[in-house]
């Protein structure tokens, strides 16, 4: 492939028109990613996939990005489009009645209109948009007339937004055509754009892409999509409380990684994790003759919450906590007066830019930074102490193997000097073998063998169904 503004200057050089070269998102700008590559598609194949492939893709996870548009990134091209989701409204604690309602904006429409006539006060509510309410208000006067209601006395109000009457349900898959086909050629695209711009040989890829007679390569799904269940009991701990745990949430990861395989020779993954939310193993290969391979890419998808600061309002001692969340290193301070401190952190507060890209290590050395003092009160109280949270709860509830499998795999992460505890993250884990010890299992082998039930899934897929609807609920009180 040529640089297009390189061909057209030297087009004397050239004995055919040759690809031109195309910046690629390999998570999609519509969904927020920030990976790009000029090396993975031409010109001319980028744009078909757009049309065949993303558009399609990154529609189903409109019921997420629409309703947290304002905290998200800024797309690196092209505008947020407003977009109508449809849902329900359960107007009751037990969800038996529901009202079918439009989401435009953040805001709650019925789909039909409808009213309220209160007779001691005479007044007539209509809930409806603002289009179709002063329509209705003709049809609901005629109707209250003709019960004999005295419309001179009556005064008319009108509600657009009734996302308070109720309980309120956005559909996901629901009307969705050919939802399946469309969410594993997503992900599959995802997986083939990581594995080429981490320098995997085209014909390593088999499962996600199909090479013809005339070397033209075509995206396919190959029943190769296995979904993520935290068999493990660490991550069990995290994905149970992930909201809270993780730095950035709601975030994208990609690992690509290389296994080995139980009766020998080598699998090729890449677990995709979207939103934190919307996780899955695409295996590219189960018989990968290249090289060892593992890349990260990990990021967050949300505006930091964070404001400008002006230390001179801010008490000493809480300097640090405001140079920590501006990423400011004080290691690179030379030292000084109290004065030159504060300007040293001062500057670095007055230059922060978010980098949105994160390191995968760091942030998951934070998490299980979080939960090992927890892990070790468990293990080591006699008895169940006053002292509680919803972590420690989780903890308590384990048993001694399970106790003995989180404590295995946090000494691994926490060995600093070893990449294999690193590179076990998502890739394999840690479980008793029955014996006393502890057995390293293939994390995507685990998760598509008995006694993983169709049933575990629906399960784990409505808990993070309703971490990221909460988020999203919080999102629109603040």
């Amino acid at each position: 492939m040529v640089d297009e503004a390189y061909y057209r200057d030297h087009t004397e050089d050239f004995t055919s028109v040759p690809k031109f070269t195309h910046d690629e998102h390999i998570i999609h700008n519509a969904l927020y990613g920030r990976l790009k590559s000029g090396q993975i598609l031409c010109k001319d194949c980028g744009s078909k996939f757009g049309h065949e492939v993303d558009g399609e893709f990154v529609s189903l996870f409109t019921p997420v990005t629409e309703r947290i548009k304002d905290i998200l990134l800024s797309k690196q091209h092209g505008k947020n489009s407003v977009n109508t989701l449809q849902g329900v409204l359960y107007e009751d604690p037990a969800m038996l009645q529901e009202r079918a309602v439009e989401i435009r904006d953040n805001v709650v429409y019925p789909k039909e209109p409808y009213y309220t006539f209160d007779a001691g006060t005479d007044t007539i509510t209509i809930y409806a948009s603002k289009a179709r309410g002063r329509h209705y208000q003709h049809l609901v006067t005629k109707e209250l007339a003709g019960r004999g209601v005295d419309l001179q006395a009556t005064v008319f109000h009108f509600v657009e937004d009734i996302q308070d009457k109720g309980i309120l349900g956005v559909f996901f898959t629901q009307g969705v055509e050919r939802f399946n086909e469309r969410f594993r050629l997503g992900f599959n695209k995802i997986a083939l754009g990581f594995a080429m711009h981490a320098g995997v040989a085209r014909t390593q890829v088999p499962r996600v892409l199909e090479i013809d007679d005339h070397n033209q390569g075509k995206l396919v799904s190959t029943s190769n999509l296995i979904p993520f269940f935290p068999i493990s009991a660490l991550d069990g701990v995290l994905e149970m409380h992930r909201p809270a745990l993780e730095a950035h949430y709601p975030s994208h990861t990609l690992i690509l990684f290389s296994q080995p395989r139980e009766n020998g020779g080598m699998a090729l993954f890449c677990y995709i994790d979207l939103f934190s939310t919307f996780q899955h193993y695409v295996l590219l290969n189960e018989n990968y003759t290249g090289e060892a391979v593992f890349k990260s890419y990990h990021q967050a998808t949300t505006k930091p919450p964070l404001k400008h600061v002006d230390l001179q309002f801010v008490r000493w001692k809480h300097w640090n906590i405001v140079a920590e969340d501006f990423e400011v290193d004080m290691a690179k301070f030379p030292g000084g007066t109290t004065e030159e401190r504060q300007a040293f952190i001062q500057q670095g507060i007055d230059t922060y830019r978010f980098n949105p890209q994160l390191n995968l290590r760091v942030e998951v050395e934070k998490m299980y930074a979080k939960i090992s003092p927890l892990v070790l009160l468990v293990y080591r109280e006699t008895e169940k102490s006053d002292l509680g949270n919803p972590i420690l709860d989780t903890l308590r509830s384990y048993r001694g193997e399970q106790m003995n499998a989180v404590m295995g795999e946090l000494h691994y992460y926490f060995t600093f000097d070893d990449e294999e505890g690193y590179q076990r993250f998502r890739t394999s884990f840690l479980e008793e073998d029955g014996a006393g010890a502890l057995e390293v299992l293939s994390y995507p082998s685990e998760c598509r063998r008995p006694p993983m039930k169709v049933e575990h899934f629906q399960a784990y897929g409505h808990l993070k169904f309703r971490q990221i609807s909460a988020f999203i609920d919080e999102s629109q009180q603040n």
